[in-house]
């Protein structure tokens, strides 16, 4: 195994790095509240956006809708927010079949 001069072991000193380099890595939503990443969705049907927090929890991903509400990730937490919050009116217009 190769050696540095101050007796550190190379392969240590590779792994520290790249340990260094995936935390200093940006999550996938690229930004944060209070320690949560933050998710942006457009509705399927008009120029409304919702963003939210995202969190682990016990039994999977859940995310935060406006009403301060954690509520668990259906398909992808995307898909939650997006549902539940620009294109609730539109879904649920759909489902009643013009009742």
């Amino acid at each position: 195994m190769a050696y540095l001069k101050s007796g550190t072991p190379l392969l240590a000193l590779l792994l520290a790095a790249i340990v260094l380099l995936m935390a200093a890595a940006p999550s996938e939503a690229g930004r944060r509240y209070r320690g949560y990443s933050l998710i942006t969705v457009q509705s399927n049907f008009t120029a409304d956006t919702a963003t939210a927090p995202v969190r682990r929890a016990r039994y999977g991903w859940e995310v935060r809708l406006p009403s301060g509400m954690w509520i668990p990730c259906e398909f992808n937490c995307h898909y939650t927010l997006r549902n539940n919050t620009v294109d609730f009116w539109e879904r649920f217009n759909q489902n009643s079949n013009g009742r």
